[in-house]
């Protein structure tokens, strides 16, 4: 079996290649490199499971795509399980709000840290009930208002709000 070349002997441009596949899944190019040596992620590989990060791979459907939408699901339950106001027997409603989000807001949400999280959470309606400006969200570039938005009963509400 031929060994894997180690993050130091591949080519300037396979290394940054590298470091841009790695930045999709919120991987700082640091992190990319000792995943790479470790031989737990292989960006360049052409298998749908090898190149994409360990924590992503239970997600990956038959055709090699990710469920962003069952993995933010699962980081939500993980980050906030434990928090006083999650109650488990909201899980419909937290489901229901993950699986309305866009593809690309599911993405960030299954990639977000703690901290972010919560900075999402605390987003409120004004008094006429409009969600806040999307330039106060501090999103990737691309995202608009209709991804972090989910409309109950006619109203905005914040997709993060779970009670």
């Amino acid at each position: 079996m031929a060994r894997q070349k180690k993050w130091g002997e591949l080519s300037k441009a396979a290394r940054d290649r590298a470091a841009r596949a790695g930045a999709r899944y919120g991987l700082n190019r640091n992190a990319v490199r000792q995943r790479y040596n470790r031989g737990t992620y292989n960006p360049l590989s052409r298998d749908p499971l090898k190149n994409k990060p360990r924590e992503v791979r239970k997600y990956v459907t038959e055709t090699g795509a990710v469920d962003w939408h069952e993995a933010a699901l699962q980081n939500m339950r993980l980050t906030f399980g434990d928090y006083y106001k999650y109650p488990a027997a909201n899980d419909d409603a937290i489901v229901g709000r993950i699986y309305s989000l866009s593809d690309a807001m599911a993405e960030y949400v299954a990639t977000a840290s703690e901290d972010e999280l919560l900075r999402l959470a605390s987003f409120q309606p004004d008094a006429d009930g409009n969600p806040p400006p999307i330039e106060d969200w501090h999103l990737p570039p691309g995202m608009t208002l209709d991804d972090v938005s989910v409309y109950v009963n006619g109203e905005w509400t914040n997709p993060f709000w779970y009670h």
